[in-house]
C-alpha cells in the first residue's frame, strides 16, 4: 500500500485526461490492485479485504487531487476494485488448492 501511495504521489509532467478510458492506465491499475488483492486476504478475511482494498483505492484517487497534474478518476477506481476482486479470487484459489 505504501508503494501504491508513493507512485501516486509522483507529479506528472502533463495534465491527465479524465474524460476517456485509457486501456494502458486501466490495465496498470488492475495489475497493481490485483497484487494488493492477493496479499490482503493473508491478513484479513475476504470481505474485509474487499472493503479495505476498495476504500484504499478510493482514498488513493482522492489523494491524487492534491498531486500536480493528477486527478480523481472513477475509471481508475473501477480498475482498482476489479483488481482487488481478481486478487482475492486468485488468493482464494491458491489457498484452497491442494499442495
Amino acid at each position: 500500500m505504501a508503494l501504491i501511495f508513493y507512485i501516486s504521489s509522483i507529479p506528472l509532467e502533463f495534465p491527465e485526461v479524465v474524460d476517456k478510458l485509457d486501456p494502458t492506465k486501466f490495465s496498470l491499475h488492475v495489475v497493481e490492485y490485483t497484487i494488493l488483492g492477493i496479499l490482503l486476504p493473508r491478513v484479513a478475511g475476504i470481505k474485509l479485504s474487499f472493503l479495505v482494498g476498495s476504500l484504499y483505492g478510493l482514498s488513493d484517487e482522492m489523494h491524487q487531487l492534491f498531486v500536480p497534474f493528477r486527478v480523481f478518476s472513477l475509471w481508475d477506481w473501477l480498475a482498482d476494485v476489479i483488481g482487488i476482486i481478481f486478487g482475492i479470487l486468485i488468493s482464494t484459489y491458491l489457498i484452497k488448492k491442494p499442495k
